[in-house]
């Protein structure tokens, strides 16, 4: 059975507030049905990590410590609240061993990918040794984040959502520019059809060997997890070698994150 690693999962507001507990029992619930086992690197859902992102992040180690090898962390962060930011990225990675900064969400907070004040936390991540995920929903975000990787060759870069309705602008700037700090982010779609031609076309742009898969899937009681059994159904309609697909599901996330 092969493993996926999804390397963008959020972990659910009743955890974080602690109306529930995030249980080694709940996660099997969460994966009955599946073709495969999963690892999940997770970060705070609840959005509120732009004023107080230290306390997020020593919340997220106590909902997630007792399922380490399972579930890993990572650091949601505002650039507004720099000095804030730079903290809890320092103690995510050093004390608690966090494996990402991310998902940098500047739709939301309403900043530029690529602005001034986002740069010491990239700066950071490249220091630290960790990855910086970015999202990439739009061509304007696409531009930030391939401005950003060319920049800091030594930080390593993750494009959320491989530029969403911009995937074809993605696929033609990951193609021209070949950068090996950077990876591409797919997911699985609701049919194999419509999840094939994104998957070539970021096969194609980034290489076999630079895609991870990543499906903004919200740890909670009740949900099910089929973005798994859609990615290898997508994987297997494009028709890749075995080797292939262990590489997209498991091995490129087990080397840009360090895991055991």
């Amino acid at each position: 059975m092969i493993e996926i690693v999804d390397q963008h999962t959020t972990v659910g507001e009743t955890f974080m507030d602690g109306s529930d507990e995030l249980t080694a029992e709940l996660l099997a619930d969460m994966l009955s049905g599946c073709r495969h086992t999963a690892r999940f690197i997770s970060t705070d859902a609840r959005n509120d990590a732009g004023e107080w992102p230290v306390k997020s992040v020593k919340q997220l180690q106590e909902v997630i410590r007792p399922l380490e090898g399972a579930v890993e962390g990572w650091i949601a962060v505002n650039p507004y609240f720099l000095e804030a930011a730079l903290e809890a990225i320092e103690l995510g990675v050093r004390r608690f061993g966090m494996k990402s900064v991310g998902e940098m969400i500047q739709y939301m907070e309403d900043w530029v990918t690529d602005e001034y004040m986002v740069l010491p936390i990239v700066q950071l991540a490249g220091d630290l040794d960790v990855p910086i995920n970015f999202h990439a929903g739009e061509a304007l975000h696409v531009e930030g984040v391939m401005h950003l990787a060319e920049s800091y060759p030594r930080t390593r870069f993750i494009m959320a959502h491989f530029g969403g309705r911009a995937w074809r602008m993605a696929w033609r700037l990951v193609k021209d520019a070949k950068l090996p700090n950077l990876y591409v982010e797919i997911n699985g779609s609701p049919t194999p059809e419509l999840a094939a031609e994104r998957i070539a076309a970021a096969i194609d742009a980034a290489g076999v060997d630079r895609l991870v898969l990543g499906t903004d899937f919200r740890l909670a009681p009740g949900a099910r997890y089929e973005h798994g059994n859609r990615l290898l159904d997508a994987l297997e309609y494009v028709k890749l070698k075995d080797t292939d697909i262990e590489r997209i599901c498991s091995l490129n996330a087990r080397e840009v994150f360090k895991l055991s």
